[in-house]
């Protein structure tokens, strides 16, 4: 699996999961920071996959759809052995390094029902801050 996010999402996500589940020899982080190019970060989300994938299928979890991450995984993923997730929270990360032979659809599921909202506001309220 690799993250690849804006910033150093993608760095801590993983260190978040490896404090939890254990070290996550076949994970890889891709931090698309300021100063690098599209072409930088093409290249480093391919290394990634090659790193870990060989022959085998690789997912590619990304934080925003439509970001220059999830467009580079999106163009990768034409291959046919990349598969792309967007939306990257941490509960989709522990779920797809613990899942056996992960599957996309519960991986997606672990991610929205890591989503909550507590506190008695409404959520039209608007004004937060």
């Amino acid at each position: 699996m690799v993250i690849a996010t804006h910033g150093t999402l993608a760095n801590g996500l993983l260190a978040a999961a490896e404090m939890i589940v254990g070290t996550a020899p076949d994970a890889r982080a891709v931090n698309f920071e300021i100063g690098m190019s599209v072409d930088d970060l093409t290249n480093a989300v391919n290394l990634a996959i090659e790193e870990i994938g060989g022959d085998d299928p690789v997912l590619v979890l990304v934080d925003l759809a439509g970001g220059s991450p999830s467009r580079v995984a999106a163009t990768l993923a034409l291959d046919g052995r990349t598969k792309v997730l967007a939306g990257v929270n941490l509960p989709m990360v522990i779920a797809a390094l613990t899942e056996e032979d992960a599957d996309l659809p519960a991986i997606v599921a672990a991610g929205r029902a890591g989503i909550d909202m507590y506190g008695n506001a409404p959520a039209a309220s608007g004004g937060l801050r």
